[in-house]
């Protein structure tokens, strides 16, 4: 009888995670959707990318500024290798990133490769009101 009841605890366990794994992965999706297009200054970006290792790491860039075809970021103080919200207030306001539209499409589609990181994805756009 025990048995049963532990089961059925670690089933439910089971579907919660699924579940919400699949609204986080959902919510993040929908978040690119709705604020790539339209760029905001205070918009943070949450990018993926291996090193030449193979390692995945995790750094947020927020919007600084909006120049022609030019974005231009604040980058997260610290990387991560997984997401994690802390980071989203630490930023070096002293050194500016900069990527152009063509760039971020590119990251948005998982196409966009340089010398020092490969496999680049966009993960979510997070904007604060």
């Amino acid at each position: 009888m025990q048995r049963k009841y532990f089961l059925y605890l670690v089933l439910g366990i089971c579907a919660f995670t699924a579940a919400y794994l699949y609204y986080q992965d959902t919510d993040r999706k929908n978040s690119i959707e709705k604020y790539f297009y339209a760029p905001k200054v205070g918009d943070v970006y949450k990018i993926k990318s291996d090193n030449e290792d193979g390692e995945h790491w995790l750094r947020y860039y927020k919007l600084a500024g909006i120049n022609n075809n030019q974005l231009v970021f604040y980058a997260s103080k610290m990387m991560a290798d997984a997401s994690a919200d802390i980071l989203l207030n630490h930023f070096d306001t002293t050194r500016q990133v900069i990527f152009t539209k063509i760039d971020l499409q590119e990251i948005k589609e998982g196409k966009w490769k340089n010398d020092k990181k490969n496999n680049t994805t966009l993960v979510e756009i997070v904007r604060r009101n």
